[in-house]
């Protein structure tokens, strides 16, 4: 009765992991840090073009895309032990529902060369999706989320050439479960 207690139309898709790295804390940031030389975003292709003073809005491309500009404003920068940012792109091309993420990492260490890094993801989807088109997003962010840690891990361990494109191929991919979508739900 007058709404309350439904659910909002279009809630975020919230995604919380962790991964414990072989790496300093420092070495870790340094990855996740838009401003630092050493950041994984540049070593995968990414082109930020010079820092801006403030180190707080980048504006990035990649090379195989350039037709798609990649937004990040960093709200957090708490060296070595949390960066917070959202990120958004533009494209002439569509390229899912997503239309920002907001990125809380929180990096605590487990000694000298080692660390724990905490990651809440919260995605905001594009309004009017159907409960499969939902679900379908909902699932790609969850593997993003785990691809991008793991991707972080493996750069943070053996640098940059240890870590593969792990660009999932779902036309080859074979699946072996089954899913039920209840579409009353909406």
């Amino acid at each position: 009765m007058f709404g309350l207690g439904r659910k909002p139309e279009n809630p975020p898709v919230v995604v919380e992991a962790d991964l414990e790295i072989e790496a300093s804390v420092e070495t870790v940031f340094a990855l996740l840090d838009l401003a630092s030389p050493d950041c994984a975003l540049r070593a995968q292709g990414f082109d930020f073009g010079e820092a801006p003073e403030d180190k707080t809005r980048y504006a990035g491309k990649l090379p195989d895309m350039p037709s798609t500009v990649f937004h990040f404003e960093v709200h957090e920068r708490e060296a070595p032990s949390r960066y917070v940012m959202t990120s958004w792109f533009e494209s002439e091309v569509t390229l899912g529902a997503l239309e920002q993420g907001h990125s809380v990492y929180n990096l605590k260490p487990l000694g000298e060369d080692r660390c724990v890094v905490e990651l809440v993801e919260t995605a905001t989807l594009k309004p009017g999706l159907s409960t499969y088109e939902r679900g379908s997003e909902d699932a790609m962010i969850r593997l993003a989320v785990v691809q991008d840690l793991m991707k972080l891990k493996l750069h943070a361990e053996g640098g940059p050439d240890n870590v593969p494109d792990m660009i999932f191929d779902f036309d080859e991919a074979e699946f072996e479960f089954d899913v039920e979508w209840d579409e009353d739900e909406d």
